[in-house]
């Protein structure tokens, strides 16, 4: 098993958790801000795997992920800021765009943190992250296919 391998594996479980928490959640979305502030019990678990597994599988796929890719594709990168990565990740239609990949990384920053003063922006931030987790899985399969 390559390195690759074992990194893919890592991605795995959190993209399992995040199938698994958009699909138990289905039924609440799109979520307005009266239901973020009365999320039963279950509802505010599943939330909240659903936004730390999304948060760590972005920064797994920046971290960990791109940098493994290249290397597997020996592409030289070792002057690239992570903006060119981007740029190159778009270029060969991993990411769809460096502007989407921002707005996963707005989301992650935002959802961690409790805003109860605010559950409107909590509600779009919940609604956009449900739009934006379909992609992220995406971009991590069209890693794995790059690399294959």
């Amino acid at each position: 098993m390559n390195k690759l391998d074992e990194i893919f594996k890592i991605a795995d479980i959190h993209a399992s958790r995040i199938e698994f928490a958009l699909n138990e959640l289905k039924p609440i979305f799109p979520i307005d801000e009266h239901k973020v502030e009365n999320l039963s019990t279950e509802e505010l678990l599943l939330t909240d795997m659903l936004v730390l597994r999304f948060a760590k599988l972005q920064d797994f796929i920046g971290r960990k992920l791109i940098d493994n890719l290249f290397a597997e594709t020996r592409e030289i990168i070792d002057e690239l800021t992570m903006i060119d990565k981007l740029h190159k990740l778009e270029r060969l239609g991993i990411i769809d765009s460096v502007a989407t990949w921002d707005k996963m990384r707005d989301i992650r920053n935002y959802l961690p943190h409790e805003y109860p003063e605010n559950p409107k922006k909590t509600a779009d931030n919940l609604n956009s992250l449900v739009t934006l987790a379909p992609k992220l899985l995406k971009i991590l399969q069209n890693i794995k296919d790059k690399s294959k």
